[in-house]
This record gives structure tokens, C-alpha cells and sequence, in this order.
């Protein structure tokens, strides 16, 4: 300990909890560690006072220990706004704000509003000897404030580090999502240019080692095809659909798609690519297309058999004889009106 300080230890705040205990110590007698043990709702503890007021302080003999004490509150600041606040052009900085003593030391207080990361809090807490002056205090605090100036540091590299690797696990996620799935998938930029595409499209879109020149072009094309209807679709904006014609470049056979795109956006909501889901229809509208022809080849039918009705009836009508028509039961189906005259006249 620098100055003559022969004991000291560092209480740290658990923001999930709400407990204070004490993280580390030198020197210092470990059954009375437990009196600085406490939780941040108990405002009347010494140590919590400090934290609230976010003030140093000197405190004589009391129940914490029997000699006069120096506690200092440590607190995530920096005079300086991050990155974030930066790139956005805000004054919004929890380590602004702690540094002003805006923000107070409670959960809701020290989750900043822009990079929503969370803080940290402790306190110093150092024995004095018996004769300190205010010169040693000053210099005491000033290098605890030194301390806590790298301390923000390295807790926001390592914020940094946490967020890129919770990035990676999210594109990892991501990627195993879309290699799992049947359809071709492609992110691109707003230049229409290829971040990342799963397995079932690149049997369209990547030329392979080994392929014939004119599977090549084939893929040249396909890209060529794609790019053209993303283009498409940017232009007309509420069009998210195109269909595709395009040759699987393994099989060499067409393959008929549905292309359903949507835009991706930044923070910023401004737009950064395009993802684009391949939907295979060649089996759909080749039933269609079956369909249809079956469905002309009925109306075809019904229109002969029609025009053989027509025929029949005009046939009928020119007997000169009472016709009737009975089926395999006898029941009467038709009677020209001759056959009806008779009948009637008969009735």
C-alpha cells in the first residue's frame, strides 16, 4: 500500500443480486470482511451511503471497523462518449453520465440507453493511519480515479469482445439455419453482390472445381438472372416476388423458382442487403400447366358433347312420329312434343 496505508479491500456491487460483499483485501482481518457485506436497498449502511452519493468519504470509528476509514466509490465513467454515442450523435452515455454524477447506483440507473451495456460499481475502502492530511487523501483519491479510468477501459474492450463473440455465435446460428434449409438462400449487399449463400444455392450460383464450359455459363447466367431481378424488385419496390428460370448446375436440367426477397436493415434503418429465399415451383407449375390442359380438354368434351345434343334435339324434333326416351327402368327421360300432345290428349 502506497503512503503509509497499511490495510485496505475493494466491495463490489452485484447488480443482479443487489448484494454488496467484498471482492478483495489486503491486509485486512477477515472476520470483520463480514461487516461490509450488505445489500444496496439498505441505505443506512455506511458503505451503501457512499455509493449513493457517489462522493468519497472519511468515516471515524465505527461498527465497519475500529479505525477511521477512506471509502471511495468506484463507478463505470468516462469523461469522453463511446463510440456508439458517437456514431449516433448522442449525448446519451452512461459513462458521460456517471462521470457527471447524473445516474444513480441502482439496476435501472446503470444500463446505458445507447449501447444498453451494463455498468459496474464498488468501492475503496482504505484504513488511515493516525495522522492523514488532506494532501494524502487528494493524492489517495486521485489514484483510485487513475485505477478506474483504465478499469472503464478494459471493461469496454472487454464489452467489445463479449458483443463480437455473441456476434460470431449469432452468425454461426444463423449460418447452421440456413445450410439446414432445402431452399437456396442468399444475403447480398445493396450492391447485389453475394455475402452469403447456403449449400442449395450454390448449385446454381457457385461455379464448382470441376464443371463443362457450358455449365459455367450456365451459372454466369443464373447470377446474371438473379441480379437482374433483385434490381428489379429494388426499382418497383412493393413487387418482393419474381420468377426464375434457372439451370441446376449439376443436373443441367431448368428449374423453375419463386423468388421471395426482403430488405435487411442497420441500426441506423437504413438498408444494408437484401435476403433472398429460392422457392422451387417447377413441380407446382408443371401440375398447373396439367391442369390447365386437363381442364381445356374438359371444356373440349363438354362442348362436343353439347353440339351432339343439339343435334340429337334437332333430330327429334323433325320426326314426324311421338318419340319417347325411357332409361333401363322404364322412367320416361325425354318426349318430344308430339309424344307430349298425345299424352295429353290422352289424359
Amino acid at each position: 500500500m502506497p503512503w503509509g496505508y497499511s490495510r485496505a479491500l475493494a466491495v463490489d456491487v452485484n447488480f443482479d443480486s443487489g448484494d454488496v460483499m467484498p471482492a478483495a483485501a489486503i491486509k485486512w482481518p477477515r472476520q470483520q470482511l463480514e461487516k461490509f457485506s450488505t445489500a444496496l436497498w439498505m441505505s443506512e449502511h455506511p458503505v451503501v451511503g457512499v455509493l449513493n452519493t457517489t462522493r468519497p468519504a472519511v468515516l471515524q470509528k465505527t461498527t465497519l471497523h475500529n479505525q477511521p476509514i477512506y471509502i471511495h466509490p468506484i463507478l463505470y465513467s468516462n469523461r469522453n462518449v463511446c463510440w456508439e454515442a458517437d456514431r449516433v450523435r448522442t449525448a446519451s452515455c452512461l459513462a458521460v453520465q456517471n462521470f457527471r454524477r447524473e445516474k444513480r447506483v441502482r439496476l435501472e440507473d446503470q444500463v446505458c440507453s445507447t449501447c444498453e451495456m451494463r455498468a459496474y460499481a464498488a468501492a475503496v475502502v482504505v484504513e488511515l493511519p493516525r495522522q492523514t492530511t488532506e494532501q494524502s487523501l487528494a493524492e489517495l483519491a486521485e489514484l483510485i480515479e487513475l485505477a478506474n479510468r483504465y478499469l472503464s477501459r478494459l471493461f469496454k474492450v472487454e464489452h467489445y469482445y463479449n458483443r463480437m463473440r455473441d456476434m460470431e455465435i449469432t452468425i454461426a446460428q444463423m449460418g447452421t439455419v440456413m445450410q439446414s434449409m432445402a431452399d437456396p438462400v442468399i444475403l447480398t449487399d445493396t450492391q447485389h453482390r453475394v455475402i452469403m449463400q447456403n449449400k442449395a444455392a450454390e448449385r446454381f450460383f457457385k461455379v464448382p472445381d470441376e464443371m463443362t464450359e457450358g455449365l459455367v455459363r450456365a451459372v454466369e447466367f443464373n447470377n446474371l438472372l438473379f441480379s437482374a431481378a433483385l434490381s428489379s424488385m429494388l426499382v418497383s419496390g412493393s413487387d418482393a416476388h419474381r420468377d426464375l428460370t434457372l439451370v441446376d448446375a449439376i443436373e443441367g436440367e431448368e428449374m423453375l423458382f419463386e423468388a421471395v426477397s426482403a430488405p435487411t436493415y442497420g441500426l441506423d434503418g437504413i438498408q444494408i442487403g437484401t435476403v433472398t429465399v429460392m422457392r422451387d415451383v417447377t413441380d407446382l407449375r408443371r401440375a398447373d400447366q396439367e391442369l390447365r390442359a386437363n381442364y381445356d380438354k374438359l371444356r373440349e368434351a363438354e362442348e362436343i358433347v353439347r353440339q351432339d345434343r343439339d343435334r340429337l334435339n334437332l333430330i327429334i324434333e323433325n320426326v314426324g312420329d311421338p318419340i319417347v326416351v325411357c332409361d333401363s327402368e322404364a322412367r320416361i327421360v325425354l318426349v318430344d312434343p308430339l309424344a307430349q300432345e298425345a299424352f295429353w290428349d290422352l289424359g
